[in-house]
């Protein structure tokens, strides 16, 4: 992993996540951004990089975490409503029939889908990774284009 739990709770400022919950999902949000710039970023290289874009990473790294702790949260809330009986509904009525669902159940089915929760991630990716201007140097991590540098310039 190129983030620690000092560097989330340091650096980034994060409260949300204990340390476990933090590493867990610290661990997923790193292979994320690994495989999302074609492992321009892994381990072993994330400090070749310029400090501000090294920032931008472990930044981008800690905003994953919290997504998928999120992520997760949501999932396993749903999940346990459903083995309660509980299927998003807001109020029922028996005379005439009416049943109204709560807004939250259809984000929750959105979280079940693994094409939304990949464009969902991928929104983060872009906050911090998108394009970075360093000295007059354009870093696009997230380009589809390998260069000879590890970066796209």
């Amino acid at each position: 992993m190129f983030v620690d739990f000092a560097y989330y709770t340091d650096v980034y400022g994060g409260s949300l996540l204990s340390e476990q919950e933090f590493n867990k999902n610290a661990f997923k949000a790193c292979v994320f951004i690994t495989r999302a710039t074609l492992l321009r970023v892994t381990d072993s290289s994330v400090n070749s990089f310029p400090n501000e874009v090294v920032t931008c990473i472990k930044k981008c790294a800690c905003h994953l975490a919290e997504d998928y702790s999120y992520i997760e949260k949501i999932v396993t809330n749903s999940l346990e409503a459903a083995s309660q009986g509980k299927s998003g509904i807001k109020s029922e009525s028996a005379g005439q029939v009416s049943v109204s669902y709560s807004d939250s159940e259809q984000t929750r089915k959105m979280f079940f889908d693994p094409k939304f929760v990949n464009e969902y991630l991928k929104t983060t990716l872009m906050q911090y990774l998108g394009p970075i201007n360093v000295n007059g140097v354009i870093y696009n991590l997230l380009s589809k284009v390998i260069s000879n540098n590890n970066c796209c310039c």
